[in-house]
């Protein structure tokens, strides 16, 4: 995977590419992300411009497994419907995403979004993720499924092992889709379980989306279902059986 600093190179060129394509230049900059101004002394000295934290915003997203697709989507583009229970699941998630103005190194700090397929957990939880990362809080996307295949295919490096799972572990936040989708096996559970731990330990907030209630999850294993019950107390959204699929709309 590439590093943040050749993302952002990368797209900083291609920044400057595309607007001048389009003859819409940063006129402050000039595409550069940078202003530059001679002092008294008869230096040049730099400071950043205002585009660059769009610029910064758009390397952390494509350098955490953000699609380009679903880099744009905000609260806005969560259609309630005019229901209840989604608006209510919309301040939730908004009211998560104001928790980071503060302290948020706490012992509850994580989102769990729990409900069938369809409900709009998966866009809930990328609305939440692309505003933090608007803000320079880096979220790492972890598709569950994807990830679990590849750690496991890994698990006899031990160098490349350790590399990737260190990626989830240490993620200034975690953004889990679709946890426990699908046949789990028990080398599933110890991977989870020493994510899950580590972030619990270390108070490292987690973004969650699964099919699971908080019943089930600590049914499947109290260990790393109690984790998540507590680190996410205070930020529980259930999409229950009255939300209609959306797809289905």
């Amino acid at each position: 995977m590439p590093n943040l600093n050749d993302t952002l190179q990368r797209l900083k060129s291609d920044h400057v590419a595309s607007e001048k394509k389009e003859s819409n230049v940063c006129p402050k900059c000039n595409g550069t992300t940078w202003i530059i101004t001679r002092g008294e002394d008869g230096r040049e000295y730099g400071k950043p411009c205002e585009c660059r934290n769009k610029v910064i915003a758009t390397a952390i997203m494509q350098n955490c497994g953000i699609t380009p697709e679903d880099q744009h989507k905000g609260f806005k583009d969560f259609n309630t419907f005019g229901e209840k229970a989604l608006i209510h699941a919309k301040q939730i998630a908004m009211s998560y995403f104001q928790m980071f103005r503060g302290d948020y190194h706490t012992r509850i700090n994580s989102l769990l979004l729990s409900g069938a397929s369809g409900r709009g957990k998966t866009m809930l939880g990328l609305a939440v993720a692309n505003n933090l990362m608007n803000r320079s809080i880096r979220v790492r996307y972890m598709a569950y499924r994807d990830e679990m295949t590849a750690l496991k295919q890994n698990i006899v490096d031990e160098y490349a092992y350790n590399e990737r799972i260190n990626r989830l572990k240490n993620a200034s936040v975690l953004f889990i889709d679709d946890l426990l989708k699908g046949k789990i096996t028990e080398s599933d559970v110890n991977i989870l379980y020493e994510i899950v731990n580590y972030r619990y330990l270390q108070r490292l907030p987690m973004i969650i989306s699964t099919e699971k209630t908080i019943e089930e999850l600590i049914n499947f294993d109290e260990a790393i279902g109690s984790r998540i019950a507590e680190m996410s107390k205070d930020y529980v959204i259930t999409f229950d059986a009255s939300v209609p699929n959306y797809r289905l709309r």
